[in-house]
């Protein structure tokens, strides 16, 4: 009875859906009483407690995507924005900062800081191919308050300084 009570515990907090009915957590809170009745013995209890177990960890684990889908698409909004993973960790998504990378690096297969490098210079090269904009702006755009260090970050990421990439894509283009 206990097992049982803690799992209605986990589902009541969670909302839950069982099975492939729409059995929720109001299900476990007043009938898994009565399910007992209808087991013949321990095994099947235990069946039955394992098919709570699975549903758990699989709501788990869609949980667990869609906070890594979640901070994927924050991070295409706020790229430009001084963001740290602990400060988002701690103030947007309420976990360890340990647990929250993990979870993002299973999602992308990048660690945050390359994956947000990756992203603002993605982003600085489409600034910098309109050719409307000075490095110095660029850099800012993307997130950078230092315009060397902007600099230094795109020349290690496409082999070229950014002024360069400019004049070589409007020649280009």
């Amino acid at each position: 009875m206990r097992v049982f009570f803690v799992l209605n515990r986990v589902f009541y907090r969670g909302g839950v859906e069982l099975g492939h009915g729409t059995q929720t957590a109001g299900y476990l809170l007043f009938d898994f009483k009565i399910d007992m009745y209808r087991f013949y013995d321990l095994e099947d209890v235990w069946g039955y407690v394992e098919m709570l177990l699975r549903e758990v960890c699989e709501q788990n684990a869609e949980t667990d995507v869609s906070v890594a889908k979640n901070l994927v698409d924050y991070l295409e909004q706020h790229y430009a924005d001084d963001i740290s993973l602990g400060e988002l960790a701690k103030g947007r998504y309420f976990m360890s900062i340990s647990y929250l990378s993990r979870l993002f690096k299973e999602y992308t297969g990048q660690t945050f800081a390359k994956y947000l490098t990756k992203l603002r210079m993605d982003k600085a090269k489409r600034f910098l191919e309109c050719g409307r904009m000075a490095v110095g702006d660029v850099a800012v755009c993307t997130g950078y308050s230092d315009a060397s260090h902007f600099a230094q970050i795109f020349r290690k990421t496409y082999g070229v300084s950014p002024r360069e990439y400019q004049k070589r894509f409007l020649k280009e283009g």
